[in-house]
């Protein structure tokens, strides 16, 4: 009777291994990074809007230069296809100070710190944050990033579950990001991508030498927002 048992046990056990081996062979293998990159890149493409904040570690960004103005930060909401109104952290002759600017088709505007109102600029700046959802930018950086691209593993973002996927890329692939300011070599990029939705949550850039690096992050895709002229 304990050999019969014994027998049972032993026949269940490799009964049960060829079913996880069947099961393990049907399902789909694994996304690629690049696959992974692509589909996400389709997703940003594809949003009506998005809320992002974009944030400078080390020499700030010129936003106008006759008026000695640059940032480090700016957070607001984009709606595509060319319309941001944002808030920035903005480095002046006087001081650092707060200010509220619009990138619409009409041009840029930029809030006085003290008054409110908004004056426009003489010259559209190289950074232009009303170009992120375009095909060259957010998702042409994430198309771009294919070389030693490799899954880091998943991670919690602001409590969300995201692939976490680095590779490297020439300053000039991920220009869109800096404004036009591009540091030649090779740049560490990190991308964080919401593992249900299959959306972009953040992406980091590092310079070489690891000296100065960018930081975006978006979230509330495709919510309603309005932006016209002041």
């Amino acid at each position: 009777m304990q050999l019969v048992r014994r027998l049972l046990r032993i026949d269940a056990a490799v009964a049960l291994t060829a079913v996880l081996a069947l099961l393990a062979a049907c399902a789909p293998p694994a996304p690629t990074p690049t696959e992974l990159l692509e589909k996400t890149a389709q997703k940003v493409a594809t949003a009506s809007s998005v809320r992002f904040t974009l944030v400078r570690v080390g020499d700030p960004i010129v936003l106008d230069r006759a008026a000695g103005l640059s940032f480090t930060e700016a957070t607001g909401d984009l709606a595509a296809p060319n319309r941001v109104r944002a808030k920035l952290k903005v480095i002046s002759p006087v001081g650092a100070v707060t200010v509220e600017a619009l990138w619409i088709p009409e041009g840029v505007y930029v809030s006085n710190p003290f008054t409110g109102a908004f004056t426009p600029l003489p010259t559209r700046p190289g950074f232009d944050p009303s170009a992120l959802l375009g095909a060259d930018g957010v998702p042409g950086i994430l198309r771009s990033i294919t070389r030693n691209a490799s899954i880091v593993g998943k991670e919690k973002i602001a409590a969300v579950e995201a692939h976490h996927i680095r590779a490297e890329a020439d300053g000039a692939k991920i220009s869109a990001l800096t404004g036009g300011v591009v540091v030649s070599g090779t740049h560490t990029v990190d991308v964080w991508i919401d593992v249900a939705t299959s959306l972009l949550i953040r992406l980091t850039a590092t310079e070489p030498g690891g000296v100065a690096s960018w930081r975006l992050d978006l979230s509330d895709y495709d919510k309603p927002v309005e932006i016209g002229k002041p």
